[in-house]
């Protein structure tokens, strides 16, 4: 909608209610892209409507997404509305996480955790794949909102996703890991064996990483890594297949 008046809380939990219950949630992942698309060219639209279609976003939409496990989406949804609704908040976070030595303190975390698998695990490179994953930028602005604190209190900025060739491989990984870094305690959840409702699967882990500073680290396999990222798109994918090739055009390139 491009104009009218704003839903009320229970209109919108209604409307929420409606498109989660829809037989094909096709049409829900259409209507999340076209939500991108329009948040894309917000700026057009008068201050009163973007507003409203931001605020809409993150009550409705984003919710939707993260039902349907299309995290890539749901994260480009919120920090979407977010430089929009507080882009002074937003300018000072991006320019605060792009700064160079956060980027190389994660790439040297990346370097110590490579030679931690390949040596101590035994998992030879080109069977897993590690690199460094930003948190997304309305994801920190909530924690510090949530837990009132500055940005330096904020201590899972850094994290890296390990992306390993099968399952055995993720507890070899997680022990790998644990062995060389200090874990931090109740900081490690499986949700490989004790899959989240909507079928996401990982191991989640938080350790003490180099500089003494606290690293999180997530590892799965590659269908894991698909159906995370992708959730109910990845089961079409597979039918119409597309799953040949790790490398192949994901649904956030569309």
């Amino acid at each position: 909608r491009s104009s009218g008046r704003s839903l009320t809380r229970e209109e919108r939990l209604k409307l929420r209610a409606l498109l989660i219950a829809m037989t094909d949630a096709r049409v829900v992942i259409v209507k999340l892209a076209d939500r991108l698309q329009c948040l894309e060219t917000i700026q057009a639209l008068d201050t009163d409507t973007a507003t409203r279609i931001a605020e809409e976003t993150l009550s409705i939409y984003v919710p939707l997404a993260s039902r349907l496990g299309i995290w890539s989406l749901k994260t480009r949804l919120e920090d979407a509305c977010f430089a929009f609704l507080h882009p002074t908040e937003h300018a000072a976070l991006s320019a605060a996480l792009e700064r160079d030595e956060q980027k190389a303190a994660v790439m040297r975390a990346v370097e110590d955790i490579t030679r931690t698998l390949v040596t101590d695990a035994g998992i030879e490179r080109g069977f897993h794949d590690i690199y460094g994953r930003a948190k997304s930028l309305f994801s920190v602005h909530r924690k510090m909102l949530k837990k009132g604190v500055d940005l330096g209190d904020v201590h899972d900025l850094r994290a890296v996703r390990v992306i390993v060739d099968n399952e055995d491989d993720c507890y070899a990984a997680l022990e790998a890991i644990h062995a060389k870094f200090t874990p931090v305690a109740g900081k490690t959840k499986d949700y490989v064996r004790d899959a989240k409702v909507n079928g996401y699967q990982s191991l989640h882990t938080a350790v003490v990483g180099p500089e003494r500073k606290m690293l999180e680290v997530q590892i799965r396999t590659f269908d894991m890594h698909e159906e995370a990222e992708l959730g109910v798109c990845a089961h079409w994918r597979y039918k119409e297949g597309s799953k040949a090739g790790r490398k192949s055009r994901s649904y956030e390139q569309r």
